[in-house]
């Protein structure tokens, strides 16, 4: 992007199309502009739907709202996915997943679109550091949990959880 496109006498320079790479380095600027205004839009929608009293994006905060089901009782939410085993000292055992949990949402993956577990994997892959929005049920009693994804806590995989498909 730096590099001159005119020879030290300010002619063009022979070995390259100076047409190409103007136009190429003006898309790169457009594309570099729009992703800066992707990210902002980005942050302005994170701030705007984390719940009051959570920690931030460090997902240090054990922040478990607890649900009536009688509030949530209608509206087709239905678990896709129970939390196998977690690991001490994980992200999932941080963020206060427990086993036997029946995940209801992770940010947008729900039943209707989880795709066999591929969705959870994406999206957890993604957002390595950054604060999820868990919902779960656990007993009768719905909690909303939130879960930072993140490598180098010690064992396997970015949750320390083992998460299955699960049936009704």
């Amino acid at each position: 992007m730096d590099t001159p496109l005119v020879d030290r006498e300010g002619f063009p320079r022979s070995d390259i199309d100076v047409a190409s790479v103007r136009t190429a380095r003006v898309q790169i600027i457009r594309l570099r502009n729009d992703l800066k205004d992707v990210l902002v839009e980005m942050e302005g929608l994170v701030h705007r739907g984390l719940p009051s009293g959570e920690e931030g994006a460090n997902g240090a905060g054990r922040e478990d709202e607890r649900m009536k089901d009688e509030e949530e009782e209608g509206d087709g939410v239905k678990p896709f996915a129970k939390v196998d085993a977690v690991a001490p000292g994980s992200p999932a055992d941080a963020a206060g997943l427990k086993r036997n949990d029946l995940l209801l949402a992770l940010e947008s993956v729900v039943a209707s679109n989880h795709d066999n577990l591929r969705a959870v994997a994406t999206l957890v892959g993604r957002w390595e550091g950054v604060a999820l929005s868990v919902t779960v049920r656990r007993g009768g009693e719905m909690m909303r949990l939130s879960l930072t994804p993140r490598g180098g806590w010690g064992g396997r995989g970015l949750l320390g959880c083992h998460i299955v498909p699960y049936t009704a």
